[in-house]
């Protein structure tokens, strides 16, 4: 099952324009030291609304975008979450905006949206995991899911 298909990063932290497609099952970024694997991650999380520390607006621009495309066509949760909101497609495009003020804008499916609601529907998309971050798997409850 692919959830997250793509990745659309534009002027966030040292990338110009990059676009990423993820294949079917699991993705795995490797790469030397010094490759942007962690801005990658960092874009995934950006466009998941986590916080971000630090600047991620590239040297010389105005503000970066990030957009993540996700299939949720079996992922009840979220797709209740959009019905609720009379989004009903099963293609889920989630946006964020971040400009040199560092106020950050969010859109689901073109639409604006709170920090809270983007939250509450980006919670069950993706599990990222790093060297050393492996806490979700002894969580009981996530064995099933897993």
């Amino acid at each position: 099952m692919k959830v997250l298909e793509e990745l659309n990063i534009k002027n966030f932290a040292l990338i110009d324009e990059l676009h990423l497609d993820f294949g079917e099952g699991l993705n795995i970024l490797t790469g030397e030291t010094g490759a942007g694997k962690s801005i990658v991650i960092g874009a995934v999380s950006a466009v998941l609304g986590e916080h971000l520390s630090g600047e991620y607006i590239r040297s010389g621009e105005k503000k970066a975008q990030v957009e993540g495309s996700f299939k949720i066509s079996s992922n009840k949760t979220v797709r209740t979450i959009l019905s609720e909101m009379g989004i009903e497609e099963e293609e889920l495009i989630l946006s964020r905006e971040i400009t040199s003020s560092k106020k950050s804008s969010y859109r689901v499916n073109g639409r604006m949206v709170t920090l809270s609601t983007l939250k509450k529907i980006s919670q069950g998309l993706v599990d990222l995991h790093g060297q050393h971050e492996h806490q979700s798997l002894l969580i009981v409850d996530n064995h099933l899911y897993l």
